[in-house]
């Protein structure tokens, strides 16, 4: 069959999900299946083979990518069984476009629907009626009023943040009613705990210009005569219609109506239809066409000593540049100038257009408002383009609802005094209005942290890692970011310590960078500083009936760093050297800091409790707890402490810490339904299916095996499997007993609950389709006491990793799956993979989808040490856990390795190209085979094998590091590539001829 611009003979396109925007590709892929339907019948072709190949083969390439990563979706086809492949195979890909449908969303897109630039009504008709079938309006006149309850809570009172909470599921009015009160209730206690950047901060004066009164003008507004008042009844206006706005009450020459806005005059004269809202602005005025008390107030008005006749002007003198600030607006970062004497919030022609190509989030968008805004001193009114309302907040606080015109003409968009106030950023005084400084993130107040830096370690001055050229002008963005906000500085003369960044690529095309601090680490002497005991904590909360959870935004950019240990900190990229004014994440000894710090800062709250980040706050009553959230949070303010009000909690009944329930009944232990989860890991343990897998069961049974009573009869059934000359059968008995040593497992005394002050390891393991992790502590005898078990079904993706990857990964995961547990403690993760500990040495150069993972451990205090897969209990966890359909653990790893695949791809070549040959080379095929089952020998002459542990793949292609191995059939053209203009290029050719 023969293709054509991508349209195959049978008429029907290829479909390029790949280019369909996501909101619409549910539609898009219903419409392409019907007519592969359509196109099957008329062929008559019903070989339930053949329906899915041509499916494949006529969706084309993108559609194949998706399908053959789809699990269970491709099936081979069984004559015998006439399994219907192609419906399998439709209905996995309608799945995966057709999510499910939210009925909230399906109505506002239902109610939103506008016809199209000469649209017919029949076309619109049906648009209309599709929609409708995907909308739930209720079975009766009360459903149908809840419905439309919600849907207007949803639209117009939500906030962002809440507007994806109530989508997340189909909720009753009760839920939202609930849910909403809740937002409201924490958004204003969270309002009162972020008060000291408004009190505290530094301010400055609005434009930094007086006010004085504006003289009123010795001309009449209506006649444009001197000699008498507006209001004089001797006015010659006074009974005159204007020839322009039709209005009685003032002469053409000084109507302050455009002329584009022209009333028409065969409409009946209504005062009420001719209102115009009164919007008062600084550098935009309002021009009112009605009632002569408004035109009275509005020449009264107070205002700016500035020419507003020239924005540009304005906007370039040096002292208002200070009083800007970024918002955002419909999530959509935009610059304004706060604006004192304005009503009105501006946004000019080239922010809105940011707005649209960004896809903000508006709603009540309106062309041509009816609202009339005028430069002030000027008769000419401003041509609105449009009116809207959207959210608009500072970064990382509560989001406002306001009013926003858009205009072509200005040169920053100007934020109204309302709008202002609301969001905290002004304050009106007696003689001063006051802008909160937002650009410099806080810093505790009189608290400066000193580094102990071990002398006897030599300094190491890691070299620059080169990054892309394309990558520079984001990795400068996040650099400047951080300087702005205090958190960085430049350095400008010789470091003795210098560390290397690490770019990390997100999946949505953004980056995030990591500082390399592990040589660094080594010289970092840790405080030990102690937690509090699990015995002193539940002491103290065992009688509390409130609770509260206060959380810090970025908590370790809060503490200043001392100018003597910020040396250390120091990276270098290719701006130059830079280094941290404020603790970070990475350095070793941070939690133990962050720890004694807050304790100093509220030893003398009598209520309160702090765990490394989490800030406990308690009461035997409502008024104790009240009066020590007070204190914690007057701490705060006058420390200029920032918290984090998505993740803090107040004043609640029952709270979840340290594997317990805090609630009004005192301290219980797990709930039923987490002690559940905690231990189901076990209990689905399917029955072993080989002895090897026995033998790995035992080996966890044997560790604990001194709490349990007569443990030589229940495992002696096992036992017997495991001998050299039984031959394995799985009996009943083998069952029974199987089942009651998994029973036996997740019971005290074998499962204990943790307790920081006690030894601590973490043993991890990766079989080829799972991840495995057994928490585990030593009472005083050193008997060993199981915490919690975990286990991970690996994706498909992960399942292709290398073993060493795989390993790696259980490592990252399991400390990052009892987060709660270890950090902040010294504890041992162990591994059954000798390599992992040099890997995970500060010195090592591990491969890129490893080195992310090793950046993330920077913070935890762990040694890895190896021990032998037969006395990794963890081994049986990975083995005989249940397998589930799970995404993977690091999104964005695959994305962070492609991107480093794409971004070091030469010039003039694509990545296609490199693919396509890597799957052509014999020598790559082999390493390939080898780094993925890591069936390296001694003896191999393999010019890889001595970079074994520095070897990633993605599909045919190796990297070393972040370098890409290139096939040996374009390896002369790479360095031609590299070659090109160099000076001694043709001597170079010379010389070879």
């Amino acid at each position: 069959m023969t293709e054509i611009r991508g349209i195959t003979e049978s008429g029907i396109k290829a479909f390029l999900c790949d280019n369909i925007d996501k909101a619409l590709i549910r539609g898009e892929w219903e419409k392409w299946l019907r007519s592969l339907e359509l196109y099957l019948a008329a062929e008559e072709i019903t070989n339930k083979k053949k329906k899915g190949d041509k499916l494949l083969h006529l969706g084309g390439i993108q559609l194949q990518e998706v399908a053959f990563n789809l699990p269970g979706a491709i099936e081979t086809y069984d004559p015998k069984q006439d399994n219907d492949v192609f419906k399998i195979l439709v209905d996995k890909l309608t799945q995966y476009f057709s999510p499910k449908q939210n009925s909230v969303f399906e109505r506002h897109i239902f109610r939103t629907l506008k016809p199209e630039e000469g649209e017919t009504f029949n076309k619109f008709l049906l648009k209309i009626r599709q929609q409708a079938t995907k909308c739930t309006f209720g079975k009766d006149e009360k459903e149908a009023t809840e419905i439309n309850m919600i849907d207007k809570v949803i639209d117009h009172w939500a906030s962002h943040d809440l507007k994806k909470k109530l989508l997340e599921k189909e909720r009753t009015l009760d839920e939202t009613i609930e849910l909403c009160q809740i937002y409201e209730q924490i958004g204003n206690q969270t309002t009162i705990m972020n008060m000291p950047q408004t009190v505290e901060s530094p301010t400055v004066r609005v434009n930094k210009i007086s006010f004085q009164k504006k003289r009123v003008s010795t001309q009449c507004t209506r006649c444009g005569r001197p000699g008498h008042a507006d209001d004089a009844q001797d006015c010659p206006a006074r009974n005159s219609k204007c020839r322009r706005c039709n209005l009685q009450g003032h002469f053409a020459a000084r109507c302050r109506t455009n002329l584009k806005r022209k009333i028409e005059t065969n409409k009946p004269k209504d005062n009420n239809n001719n209102k115009r809202l009164k919007k008062e602005v600084n550098y935009i005025d309002n021009a009112n066409v009605e009632e002569k008390k408004q035109e009275e107030d509005r020449q009264n008005l107070e205002c700016f000593n500035i020419d507003h006749t020239n924005l540009t002007a304005t906007w370039e003198r040096k002292e208002l540049q200070d009083d800007v600030v970024q918002c955002l607006v419909g999530g959509i970062l935009i610059t304004f100038l706060i604006d004192s004497g304005s009503k009105a919030n501006i946004i000019k022609g080239k922010d809105w257009d940011t707005l649209k190509e960004q896809k903000a989030v508006i709603w009540d968008l309106e062309e041509r408002s009816i609202d009339v805004l005028t430069p002030y001193a000027s008769d000419r009114a401003l041509d609105i383009k449009y009116r809207f309302q959207s959210t608009i907040n500072v970064p990382d606080t509560t989001e406002k609802i306001a009013s926003f015109y858009v205009i072509d003409k200005g040169e920053i968009s100007l934020l109204g005094k309302e709008t202002a106030k609301q969001m905290g950023l002004l304050k009106l005084g007696l003689s001063i209005n006051c802008i909160n400084q937002i650009t410099m993130f806080p810093k505790i107040k009189n608290v400066i942290i000193k580094l102990t830096i071990d002398p006897k370690i030599k300094p190491v001055q890691q070299p620059l890692r080169r990054i892309p050229v394309s990558v520079e002008a984001k990795v400068e963005q996040r650099l400047q970011e951080a300087l702005e906000k205090d958190i960085i500085e430049k350095v400008t003369e010789p470091s003795a310590w210098i560390s290397s960044i690490v770019v990390i690529f997100k999946s949505s095309g953004d980056i995030r960078i990591c500082v390399d601090m592990r040589q660094a680490n080594k010289a970092i002497l840790r405080e030990n500083y102690p937690l509090p005991t699990f015995d002193a904590i539940m002491t103290k909360l065992r009688n509390a009936r409130y609770f509260s959870r206060l959380d810090l935004e970025n908590a370790y950019h809060q503490i200043e760093l001392a100018e003597e240990s910020r040396p250390i900190t120091t990276f270098i990229t290719h701006k130059g050297m830079f280094r941290y004014k404020r603790l970070m994440f990475g350095v070793n000894s941070a939690p133990e800091i962050f720890q004694r710090v807050f304790e100093n800062l509220l030893v003398t709250c009598k209520n309160c409790i702090n765990y490394l980040d989490d800030i406990i706050i308690y009461g035997n009553t409502e008024e104790e707890h009240d009066v020590c959230l007070a204190q914690v949070i007057k701490i705060f303010q006058e420390n200029n402490i920032r918290l984090n009000e998505a993740k803090t909690l107040t004043k609640v009944k029952q709270l979840d810490f340290l594997g317990h329930t805090l609630s009004d009944r005192g301290i219980e232990a797990e709930k039923k339904e987490k002690k559940q989860k905690k231990i189901k890991t076990i209990l689905e343990f399917r029955p072993p299916a080989h002895k090897e897998e026995i033998r790995s069961f035992l080996g966890l049974i044997m560790y604990v095996g001194k709490f349990i009573p007569d443990l030589g009869t229940i495992t002696e059934p096992l036992r017997r499997l495991t001998k050299k000359d039984e031959k394995f059968i799985w009996s009943k008995e083998c069952q029974e007993h199987f089942n009651k040593l998994k029973e036996t497992l997740v019971k005290p005394p074998i499962l204990a609950y943790f307790d920081p002050s006690r030894r601590t390891q973490l043993v991890a393991d990766a079989s080829p389709v799972a991840l495995g992790a057994v928490l585990l502590q030593f009472d005083s005898q050193q008997h060993p006491r199981i915490i919690s078990f975990a286990s991970r079904s690996l994706s498909n993706v992960e399942r292709r990793y290398s073993q060493t990857e795989k390993e790696s990964l259980a490592l990252v995961w399991a400390v990052e799956r009892f987060y709660f547990y270890v950090a902040g403690v010294e504890f041992d993760l162990i591994t059954d993979h000798k390599p992992l500990e040099a890997i995970f040495k500060p010195s090592s150069k591990p491969p890129a989808r490893i080195e992310r993972w090793v950046l993330r451990l920077q913070s935890f205090n762990f040694k890895v040490i190896y021990k032998p897969g037969k006395s990794n209990i963890a081994d049986s966890v990975s083995r005989l856990c249940k397998i589930t359909q799970e995404g993977p653990f690091d999104q964005e790893s695959e994305q962070h390795v492609f991107m480093i695949i794409e971004k070091n791809t030469p010039k003039a070549m694509k990545v296609s190209q490199i693919i396509a040959e890597s799957t052509a080379d014999t020598e790559l095929k082999e390493a390939v085979s080898k780094v993925n089952n890591n069936s390296w020998e001694p003896a191999d002459k393999n010019k890889y094998y001595p970079y074994r542990h520095e070897l990633t793949t993605l599909g045919p292609v190796i990297l070393r590091g972040n370098r890409i191995t290139i096939p040996q059939t374009l390896r002369e053209q790479v360095l031609k590539l590299a070659h090109e203009g160099h000076p001694g290029e043709t001597h170079e050719e010379t010389l070879k001829n």
